[in-house]
């Protein structure tokens, strides 16, 4: 499985530290579409055949109360991978700076077609946190980090855009 999660946390560590956005919508960037689905944010290339998907699944920030970030971060995993079945491989759950996670995992879909799944959490102020997953059955194509990158670069639009909304409302 390739290292695409070292590169997503290095992507968005840079950006949720950076300059915070002056207030800014986060649009789609040329190329994706972005839509609503229940109280998630999801975005999609549109630029692809029928059979191949790549999307960003953006959730809401939750609230953590009394639980730490790392385990409510495992049960939104848990509570997708139900969705999806086994999984073939696993990374192991990675930590980055600022407390960001993210864990990387190969399923199998229908088919047989494997599905490459990113998921990441990014702690927020004052106790928040966000979940943004990345779905795929194109971890073969030699684009594939170039989507990963794209995505990565929303998932930390959103947090710091959300940071600094959590900082203006004190």
């Amino acid at each position: 499985m390739r290292q695409t999660t070292l590169t997503l946390a290095a992507i968005c560590v840079v950006l949720f530290t950076s300059i915070a956005l002056l207030g800014q919508s986060v649009e789609a960037p040329t190329g994706w579409s972005v839509s609503q689905v229940a109280e998630k944010t999801v975005y999609r290339l549109t630029d692809l055949p029928v059979s191949e998907s790549f999307t960003l699944t953006v959730d809401p920030p939750s609230a953590l109360e009394s639980e730490n970030v790392e385990k409510w971060f495992m049960d939104k995993v848990k509570a997708d991978a139900t969705k999806r079945g086994s999984f073939q491989e696993t990374e192991p759950l990675r930590r980055g700076q600022l407390g960001l996670l993210s864990l990387e995992r190969l399923y199998r879909g229908t088919g047989g077609r494997p599905w490459d799944v990113v998921y990441v959490g990014f702690p927020l102020m004052p106790h928040h946190a966000l979940f943004c997953l990345m779905s795929s059955n194109l971890a073969e194509s030699p684009s594939y980090s170039q989507y990963v990158h794209a995505a990565g670069k929303i998932c930390g639009e959103i947090a710091k855009k959300t940071n600094k909304s959590a900082q203006t409302a004190k």
